[in-house]
């Protein structure tokens, strides 16, 4: 979902034209449901707003990217719930809007978020909220206290005042490889989304070799896995999980 004149592909490479300011919503959710709604692997780029809860439900997003947003997800119901399980959140505005009805008693759940360079991670009155993290990443946040307080005396939760050496690129698109030598890997907890969990083996924070320019061999060539996947009962990495990629 992205912006009418981005004339890329929904990322912004430098030498395309970018979008100016934001203006437009990618998904309304305008209704009131007793089953849980998910959504997975979904890439929200320079919108007024990505996901719009307007109505009383339990939304569940999956490996799922939200960058250069006004809003990322706004949230109107007060009794709406909202859980991000390996997320991508980078150069937002606010990761989530709160307004006054939903600030009566929101609930979220956050797992295997990396947000990086947003101005805020909730705005509105949140304080009475229910707020749980595990194994992420808030990295140069520009207003802190809008991050749970909560999530502060967490082992497995980094809040960073800085990206310098947090991160890598990788794969042409993917900016937010952790480091090479990187103290966040290994350092989350087993105790995560039963199905998030599943899908972590074909996952992993590291990129993809890359193969030089103009790339020639003779003869027969073997490609075979080269990028560590998360390995089943061991302790994960911190942050959002990319699908696994071995060359590019």
């Amino acid at each position: 979902f992205t912006a009418t004149d981005d004339d890329d592909y929904g990322f912004y490479y430098g030498y395309f034209q970018e979008p100016t300011g934001f203006y437009g919503q990618g998904i309304s959710l305008a209704f009131t449901t007793t089953e849980q709604i998910i959504l997975k692997h979904l890439r929200f780029f320079s919108l007024g707003c990505g996901i719009s809860m307007d109505g009383d439900l339990d939304l569940a997003v999956y490996n799922s990217q939200f960058v250069d947003c006004n809003r990322a997800i706004s949230q109107t119901h007060p009794d709406a719930t909202v859980a991000l399980y390996n997320c991508l959140l980078a150069d937002n505005t606010t990761v989530l809007e709160l307004t006054t009805p939903a600030q009566a008693h929101p609930q979220g759940i956050f797992q295997h978020l990396t947000v990086n360079n947003c101005q805020n991670f909730i705005s509105g009155s949140w304080s009475a909220g229910s707020w749980t993290a595990a194994n992420s990443l808030f990295v140069k946040v520009q207003n802190p206290p809008t991050i749970p307080s909560s999530f502060s005396g967490l082992s497995h939760v980094q809040i960073l005042t800085s990206d310098t050496g947090v991160f890598q690129n990788g794969g042409g698109d993917g900016s937010h490889y952790l480091a090479e030598g990187s103290s966040h890997r290994g350092a989350g907890i087993l105790s995560i989304d039963p199905a998030l969990l599943l899908e972590l083996p074909q996952k992993t924070t590291r990129p993809p070799l890359a193969l030089p320019a103009g790339f020639q061999t003779s003869g027969s060539i073997t490609f075979s896995p080269q990028v560590q996947r998360y390995a089943v009962e061991s302790s994960p990495d911190l942050g959002y999980c990319y699908d696994a990629l071995d060359y590019t």
